[in-house]
């Protein structure tokens, strides 16, 4: 009697822990967009973007613009950005937080601002032709 009592307070763990899930299709070709015009832009390859390494200090600052793009012209949390571009949440915060400081230099504000709008007509064009 009391290997059944035992056996009914063990709580069974049923299946293997949930991994999580994987990025939207459409979230990839946007990360993918915004990496493309961030090297076009930073003279950098998509390959040193997506590097795990942080790289040189050009490479770093065009990493920081494309998770900023990516999460602010997609809306994603830095959660969900942070995935796209394996690496933690807060890096992610850190990387919006210089990008937001330098929006005080004209130069930098309008590039970026430019750098948006093609971010945000390339993504309406892409979800367009699938539809």
């Amino acid at each position: 009697m009391k290997n059944r009592e035992i056996k009914k307070r063990k709580k069974r763990k049923r299946g293997r822990p949930r991994a999580p899930s994987p990025p939207d299709f459409t979230l990839l070709q946007t990360t993918r967009i915004v990496i493309h015009i961030v090297s076009r832009i930073f003279d950098v390859t998509p390959a040193e973007i997506r590097q795990p390494s942080r790289g040189t200090a050009r490479v770093a600052l065009a990493r920081q613009v494309a998770m900023y793009l990516t999460h602010i012209a997609c809306g994603l949390s830095y959660s969900d950005t942070a995935r796209l571009f394996s690496r933690d949440r807060t890096t992610v915060a850190y990387a919006c937080a210089k990008i937001e400081d330098r929006r005080d230099d004209p130069q930098f504000d309008e590039a970026l601002t430019h750098s948006e709008r093609a971010a945000l007509c390339l993504m309406t064009a892409t979800v367009n032709q699938e539809h």
